[in-house]
């Protein structure tokens, strides 16, 4: 069986271009005096991303999209779990299009 060299290729440079990310990172935060605000800016970047990247899919997504994302956000409300909050959201979807 032989392999394309285009996708094989385009994996290879976005896990190196990954790699780098990380260690670009790691460097200049190196550099960096860590205060409390920038503490608590790294603590909330991650929750950032992820809004930012369901918001769209929520807006224009199916019936089933905005059941999962009700779910994860009353999870979240009522126990601050970003895990149990994206296992309920992703549970719902499962349900919602399993019924539908």
């Amino acid at each position: 069986m032989a392999i394309d060299i285009v996708p094989a290729a385009a994996i290879l440079v976005l896990a190196f271009a990954t790699y780098l990310t990380r260690i670009a990172g790691l460097v200049v935060m190196s550099t960096m005096t860590v205060t409390r605000r920038l503490e608590r800016i790294l603590e909330a970047l991650s929750g950032a991303v992820l809004v930012s990247i369901i918001t769209p899919a929520a807006v224009d997504g199916d019936v089933a999209m905005k059941c999962a994302v009700g779910a994860a956000l009353a999870v979240m409300v009522t126990r601050r779990s970003p895990t149990l909050a994206m296992a309920a959201g992703i549970a719902t979807a499962v349900l919602a299009r399993t019924i539908a």
